[in-house]
């Protein structure tokens, strides 16, 4: 009788061996070896797997990037603002000067009014034409400079309205990239508790710093936290002096305290404090 012989003995006892590591358990083991020395970083939107040493390289790096990209968001609002106020004063300047001029044209006007023209023009013809025509000039330039400052006065007020909403667009990108859950019904909510700290309607309205935001949602957040603290304490208190039910017992009182709810038992015990100091 024949014996049949493997055609690769040495391969197919290596399949079978315990411990012995085949050449594709070592390529497993050699990815997950490779998969533990890597970690992933987010860097525009996308994520890359890096080797685990050069993490706190690209971190440092994306760190350094963020702030240096704030301080140059911080020069560049100051020079915007810089520039701003430069006009801001330029521009008071003109306005006060025009004031002037109207003022010493409403002057002069005023001068020319007094006079009693008739009378004049025949006391003294050439004069009179004179006088009557600077007169007339007075009254033209002050008519023209007044239109002047009624111009610049609606340019400002539309200054003034654009810059407003300007600064209310950048303060709500501001509060909605720093503040968790910004919504109006957040703003709303914190409208009610600085009117309840005694700022005015007024007041809350003509905020728009971003920065002032942030103290008042701070200071609603701890007064929140401090709340709810506070309700933990008087409850756990409340529950830690709650009668025990009497099994048995004969029951003086109409109702049961032990049935009660907790702040049931609470109005309770109140009245029966009360009712004692009596």
């Amino acid at each position: 009788m024949e014996t049949e012989t493997p055609t690769n003995p040495v391969e197919d006892a290596d399949a079978y061996l315990p411990g012995v590591e085949t050449e594709a358990d070592g390529a497993d083991d050699g990815a997950e070896t490779l998969e533990e020395l890597e970690a992933e970083i987010e860097h525009e939107g996308q994520v890359y797997r890096v080797p685990e040493a050069l993490k706190g390289a690209f971190l440092r790096h994306a760190d350094y990037t963020r702030k240096t990209q704030e301080v140059a968001e911080q020069r560049r609002l100051l020079e915007t603002e810089r520039r701003a106020s430069e006009a801001r004063a330029e521009h008071e300047r003109a306005h006060a000067a025009d004031y002037g001029r109207l003022a010493a044209l409403d002057a002069a006007v005023a001068d020319y009014e007094d006079y009693d023209w008739d009378l004049w023009f025949r006391q003294n013809p050439e004069q009179a034409q004179v006088d009557w025509a600077r007169f007339q000039q007075a009254q033209g330039l002050r008519a023209e400079v007044g239109a002047q400052l009624h111009a610049r006065q609606r340019l400002t007020a539309l200054e003034a309205q654009r810059d407003h909403a300007t600064r209310l667009e950048q303060g709500h990108a501001e509060l909605a990239r720093d503040i968790e859950d910004w919504s109006p019904a957040l703003a709303r909510e914190l409208a009610v508790f600085g009117h309840s700290l005694g700022f005015s309607p007024d007041e809350l309205n003509a905020v728009t710093d971003p920065r002032a935001v942030k103290v008042l949602h701070a200071a609603w957040r701890g007064a929140k936290a401090l709340r709810q603290e506070t309700a933990g304490r008087e409850l756990e208190r409340a529950q830690a002096f709650r009668p025990v039910r009497q099994v048995g017992g004969s029951a003086s009182a109409p109702r049961d305290p032990a049935r009660m709810s907790t702040a049931e038992w609470m109005r309770w015990r109140s009245e029966q404090t009360r009712r004692k100091a009596r």
